[in-house]
């Protein structure tokens, strides 16, 4: 029988073959997932012909203590080349050279783990390694139960594997990948293991397709929609994907070793009411098709019908958790549909967070034979198309160079036009404040379109090291008030929380320019917030909050000895010293106070931080959160006529009468130009 060879007309298209590359020249995976359903199925290798993997997991195959399981039997057939290990492990032939692991689980019956029998774990871990290399597979992915990974016995296993892995590589020449395999809600019960792990496996994925923690039985007590990136009304916290892949990259498990798995299965439950806010499930929705399927989840092709206009079925978009569902009756089911928001933002959310890569389970969820007339294997091609590969870029000051803090300002709102953010240039700016996002505690619009624009170019722009990314919060004086009471609080600290984490922003400057809080009760209120702020953000996140040369010196809106405790800088507005229409002439941003044409010496620069440091803030700590901001903007004022109609200009100095009958100028026609007129209005 000759040798395998790849059918002439098997070529993956040009548009797949631009995005296999593009994971594989930028250092960023796309797990795909081919897992037969049936025991006798055999491999169409066509289906690659749609997709952008950089690796396929096959499988599962099963451990055992005597031997592996094989996933069909149609995997290794007698005297044949073309079992499924061959035909699958083909693809590595071809000219974008994915790499194809083989999947393995743990048998339930399995006793390897057993601290007592390390013989036994050692015959198992070699036989696994031999397998895999002598079959042609690339490396090893294991999904193993999650509470395995806490045992004694999974750490004695995984040292034997990486032993056997080495001793593979010495014989020759070709390390074979491990990739571990941890369940989403698992995180919180593992996460202190994992650094122990980091030198043996070269990534971890996680897995999000798992039934919902609500419940440790087969069935959950609620609904929770699959795949949700954020907690929200619908979403407990604990199965928060951000939430858990942020848990574990702050383990010190490097963000280019975190894989994040996503579905292409639907969840479908019988409720017991309509409700949308996590319904009570009642029992499974079984599978129509002959998908082995027993567990509620159904594939994309058995319910993208749904969504025909004839049916005239709504989709419920939760833009908080990200997720879609959708209630039929007393039947409700949840997916991911390609190129809706609510997927498209995960993708862009995984890619923002430069984590190492995406994964899709599984292609036999995926609509593979285009029953739904949408072109075959929709979310694997919106992922190759969609996706973006972020190279991994540090932030902030080169403190080992003594950069000083450098805060740069930008606004798109007034702009007609955008940024290129390649003029900046890299010793500029240590932190790039974005503004504004309104504190309105009764509007939920979101940020304007002009600041998601210019935070999507921010996440765009390649470079080596960047800036710190600060989202800017801004309102009235009555909104601060509302916004940061009692029953108000919350909302703001979670719209704050959820915004910093969608764009991963480095922190948040609370811009209190257009008005402070006056009276002797919000200065406890003040403090209360950026005390539940700092605590729900953590130490990780920056707060600024940004102040007018008012709040330092003519009010006691704020207890400032207790301010420092929750914040990261203090930003003094430097060039609010002066207004448009005040009755003289006089400069927005005067440095020293010691002219005699200032009638207030202290609304200076200098009386700014004199009076702050030398009464309101310790000195020391003044030193290093103490930060003064100005203005590129000019400022004009009309002089004062006399009954002649003639100006009197003639010393044209600080202090001439001036008219507060002004003309504005609108001068936002260049990119991300604000005029101080407008600024200060």
């Amino acid at each position: 029988i000759p040798p395998l060879e790849i059918e002439p007309e098997f070529r993956v298209d040009e548009i797949s073959e631009q995005n296999a590359q593009k994971f594989e020249l930028d250092k960023c995976a796309f797990y795909c997932f081919f897992v037969p359903l049936k025991d006798d199925e055999q491999i169409d290798l066509h289906f690659y012909k749609n997709i952008s993997c950089s690796d396929i997991v096959y499988g599962f195959a099963e451990v055992e203590d005597k031997g592996l399981k094989l996933p069909t039997k149609m995997d290794l057939i007698p005297h044949s080349y073309y079992g499924n290990f061959k035909l699958i492990t083909s693809l590595q032939l071809i000219s974008t050279s994915p790499r194809v692991l083989l999947g393995m689980e743990m048998a339930k019956d399995a006793h390897f783990l057993d601290l007592k029998r390390s013989e036994l774990a050692q015959n198992v871990t070699h036989r696994m390694v031999f397998f895999t290399k002598r079959y042609g597979f690339s490396g090893i992915f294991l999904k193993f139960d999650s509470d395995v990974l806490l045992t004694p016995g999974f750490e004695q296993f995984v040292e034997l594997l990486g032993d056997e892995i080495k001793e593979e590589k010495k014989r020759t020449g070709r390390k074979l990948r491990l990739i571990l395999s941890i369940s989403s809600n698992w995180v919180r019960y593992v996460y202190r293991r994992m650094p122990k792990f980091d030198a043996y496996f070269d990534a971890f994925y996680l897995w999000a397709d798992e039934t919902s923690s609500t419940s440790e039985l087969p069935i959950p007590s609620f609904a929770v929609p699959v795949d949700p990136l954020h907690n929200s009304d619908y979403v407990p916290l604990k199965d928060s994907l951000a939430r858990n892949a942020e848990h574990l990259a702050g383990t010190g498990v490097p963000r280019k070793k975190i894989i994040i798995g996503l579905s292409t299965w639907t969840r479908s439950y019988f409720i017991k009411n309509n409700e949308l806010k996590m319904p009570e499930v009642e029992s499974l929705v079984y599978s129509n098709e002959d998908s082995g399927q027993t567990d509620g989840t159904l594939a994309y092709q058995e319910v993208c019908y749904l969504l025909d206009s004839k049916n005239k079925h709504q989709l419920n978009y939760d833009n908080r958790s990200e997720t879609t569902s959708l209630v039929v009756g007393d039947q409700w089911y949840s997916f991911n549909e390609p190129e809706h928001a609510a997927f498209t933002h995960k993708l862009d959310w995984i890619s923002n967070h430069e984590f190492g890569g995406i994964g899709l389970y599984s292609i036999q969820g995926d609509d593979p034979l285009n029953k739904c007339t949408r072109g075959l294997l929709p979310l694997h091609r919106s992922v190759g198309d969609r996706f973006k590969c972020r190279r991994g870029t540090k932030r902030g000051n080169l403190e080992q160079l003594g950069e000083c803090t450098r805060l740069c300002f930008l606004d798109l709102e007034q702009s007609r036009n955008s940024f290129d953010f390649e003029q900046l240039q890299p010793g500029w700016c240590s932190h790039l404040v974005i503004g504004q996002a309104s504190t309105n505690p009764y509007s939920n619009s979101g940020p304007s379109k002009g600041m998601r624009l210019a935070l999507k170019m921010y996440n765009d722009w390649e470079r080596e090291r960047k800036p710190f990314l600060i989202i800017s919060f801004a309102g009235t004086g009555d909104q601060w008030r509302i916004a940061t009471s009692t029953p108000t609080r919350f909302v703001l600290i979670e719209r704050i929380r959820h915004l910093l984490d969608e764009h991963n922003a480095d922190g948040v400057e609370l811009n209190l320019a257009n008005g402070g809080l006056d009276g002797p009760n919000n200065a406890y209120q003040m403090n209360s917030f950026l005390g539940d702020l700092r605590r729900t953000l953590g130490w990780k996140k920056q707060i600024l909050i940004s102040l007018n040369p008012s709040s330092f010196i003519d009010q006691l809106n704020f207890d400032f000895a207790n301010m420092v405790r929750s914040v990261d800088y203090i930003v003094a507005i430097g060039y609010r010293y002066h207004r448009y229409f005040n009755s003289h002439t006089g400069h927005h941003s005067p440095l020293f106070k010691n002219s005699t044409l200032l009638n207030q010496p202290k609304m200076t620069i200098q009386g700014t931080l004199e009076e702050l440091i030398y009464k309101k803030v310790p000195r020391k700590k003044a030193w290093n959160l103490l930060i003064v901001s100005l203005s590129a903007e000019a400022m004009s004022q009309h002089f004062v006529e006399d009954i002649y109609g003639q100006r009197s200009w003639e010393s044209r100095r600080i202090g001439e009468a001036a008219s507060a009958i002004t003309q504005n100028r609108i001068r936002a026609h260049g990119p991300g130009v604000v005029s101080q007129t407008q600024a200060i209005n």
